[in-house]
């Protein structure tokens, strides 16, 4: 089994530096490229300010697309740090104002700022939850999925939840629209 060479670059405009994925075999590269058509495919993570992504070769006509999945990406970041610091402001920052925001634990869905904002508040008086987006994938119908490690908490610190779940974005004028929720 061959496998590609790591580097590290420093990016002076970023102010991070970007660990390219380094030990990645051949043949896992190959089938993640044939499995995506040559999309772009992006794992990401934080960790000290570093971040780690898997990128395939795009053509120039692609260029403007991924300067939008750029935004995109760090419009779901900014969604999911602000959620897990409980800054609700920020958080609803980042969602168009007709939002339509799955009630993951009691079932159906909320509609709009001021609707989340009363989900969130009675939802974090019952659990406490944690969300970590490690991969976004853009979907052929133009969704976004980010697969989401979820820990949820009772409110003595007692784990109820640990695993990967998929939220399903649809975004609209740069905000979130709507996001659907899939068990992996």
């Amino acid at each position: 089994m061959k496998l590609l060479k790591l580097k590290k670059n420093t990016s002076a405009n970023t102010g991070y530096s970007s660990l390219l994925l380094t030990f990645l075999s051949e043949s896992l590269a190959n089938l993640l490229f044939s499995v995506y058509g040559g999309k772009s495919l992006r794992i990401f993570t934080q960790r000290n300010h570093s971040q780690t992504r898997l990128r395939h070769k795009r053509n120039s006509s692609e260029k403007n697309k991924i300067n939008m999945n750029s935004q995109i990406e760090g419009i779901i970041k900014k969604a999911y740090s602000a959620f897990n610091s409980r800054d609700i402001d920020s958080a609803l920052s980042t969602f168009h104002p007709k939002v339509e925001w799955p009630k993951a634990f009691e079932g159906g869905y909320v509609s709009g700022h001021e609707e989340v904002r009363k989900y969130w508040t009675r939802q974090w008086t019952e659990i406490n939850p944690n969300v970590e987006p490690i991969g976004l994938i853009e979907r052929p119908n133009g969704t976004f999925e980010v697969s989401v490690l979820q820990k949820v908490k009772d409110l003595k610190g007692n784990l109820i939840f640990n695993g990967m779940v998929k939220h399903i974005i649809t975004i609209q004028d740069h905000l979130f629209r709507r996001m659907d929720i899939e068990l992996e």
